[in-house]
């Protein structure tokens, strides 16, 4: 069976445990579960939820994994903006094709690299959009093969005398689409703010374990 087909198909059955917003099963050359990663509603104990992955995978396809496999990240509760495991921004590559410009994001997460890509039109305001686009991207990326968060605005305002970026992701979830906000203070680089605004927003719901 084609590699893609058999991680859609693990993917089905997890996606029906109960909380579980997004999954993303990722199979070695052999075919073998190499990595399982869950975003979860806050109301679910990480540990509970790899003890139901396990016991769905062995109960219907005699898969028995190393419960390490799996990676849970849980929408945590806004008011608490703690934790481990945060996704930081490790690089933002441009080029210049014509009227396009070709953005390529670099994050880093527990030791993982993630990468994402975005195009379009070269104009200041829409980089800094495409930007926050692929930072969005490469976190919706680790959860799932489908996008899972969006960019919905993004503005450049001025504060004390400095530049502020501010950007708005909405999420989508069982109970409807939320807006979460994150902001940064240009240091002489708008384009990392608009990467580092867009972490902002992210990094204040997503907790490891």
């Amino acid at each position: 069976m084609a590699k893609a087909v058999l991680e859609g198909q693990y993917e089905q059955a997890l996606r029906r445990l109960v909380d579980v917003l997004a999954v993303k099963v990722i199979l070695n050359t052999d075919g073998a579960i190499e990595t399982i990663r869950l975003l979860v509603s806050n109301s679910r104990d990480s540990k509970q939820v790899a003890k139901d992955v396990l016991s769905v995978l062995y109960a219907q396809y005699h898969l028995q994994i190393d419960v390490e496999r799996v990676k849970v990240v849980r929408l945590d509760d806004p008011r608490d903006l703690t934790g481990p495991g945060r996704f930081g921004l490790l690089s933002i590559t441009i080029q210049n094709q014509d009227l396009n410009a070709i953005v390529q994001v670099k994050l880093g997460h527990q030791g993982e690299e993630l990468l994402a890509t975005t195009e379009g039109i070269s104009t200041k305001n829409n980089l800094y959009r495409l930007i926050a686009e692929a930072t969005v991207e490469a976190v919706s990326d680790y959860f799932a093969s489908t996008s899972f968060f969006h960019v919905d605005d993004i503005k450049i305002i001025e504060l004390s005398g400095k530049e502020l970026v501010i950007v708005s992701v909405g999420i989508l979830s069982s109970s409807g689409e939320e807006l979460l906000s994150g902001s940064s203070f240009s240091k002489g680089d708008l384009k990392e703010s608009a990467a580092r605004a867009t972490l902002d927003a992210l990094n204040r719901r997503l907790r490891i374990g």
